[in-house]
């Protein structure tokens, strides 16, 4: 098995799944506000926000891959990730990027699936010197990255991510909402931005 270390995002979820997983290799940060042993975040930026944070705070430490999966991740979810928790455990597949959900496309602006997300604006135009024609994310935004792959942007890049979550300009970008335009915006935003945060064929200032 490679060096890997996971990643769980949870809010109320039952974390007995993670049973058998190697207790020193699990980061379980919790924004249910419970005093429950986890590592405790505010309750903000769903998953996305916590995945930057654990990237900025082991950014000098990080193992050879980490695993990012929700506190629940088998709803909805089709592929590798089951009940059967073995491939995770035993995963030994050398690449960069691995998704473990289905993938799907979108346009810059989040459609057909979220309109009006506006990912070129507030991501690409920003952060990145060139975008693709369309989105391909992972559904649920749970995958494998590799050390390297995160390792090629400075840590400045996933700080400045970061800062976008509390950003007062954008209507909705993290506030509550609903029907076309999902609130809390920069979750689904980064849901469909995470293969290329870390593809080396998508450059940005922050390049190592």
């Amino acid at each position: 098995m490679n060096n890997m270390d996971v990643v769980v995002a949870k809010y109320k979820e039952d974390m007995s799944w993670l049973s058998s997983f190697d207790k020193s290799r699990l980061f379980i940060y919790d924004k249910s506000g419970d005093d429950n042993g986890f590592i405790n975040l505010p309750n903000i930026g769903r998953e996305a926000h916590t995945y930057l944070t654990h990237i900025i705070e082991n950014y000098d430490n990080l193992s050879n891959y980490i695993c990012f999966l929700q506190g629940n991740p088998f709803d909805g979810v089709k592929g590798h990730l089951n009940r059967d928790v073995d491939f995770i455990q035993n995963f030994n597949e050398d690449v960069e990027f691995y998704p473990l959900s289905y993938l799907v496309q979108c346009d810059l602006d989040g459609n057909p699936q979220h309109p009006k997300l506006e990912v070129k604006q507030i991501i690409f135009d920003q952060f990145f010197n060139n975008y693709p024609e369309y989105l391909v994310f992972v559904v649920g935004a749970q995958f494998i990255v590799s050390k390297s792959a995160i390792l090629r942007r400075k840590k400045e890049f996933y700080l400045d991510l970061l800062k976008q979550f509390d950003r007062t300009d954008i209507d909705n970008i993290h506030t509550g909402g609903g029907g076309g335009t999902p609130g809390n915006k920069m979750p689904w935003i980064m849901e469909r931005c995470w293969i290329y945060l870390f593809n080396k064929n998508f450059k940005t200032k922050y390049d190592i």
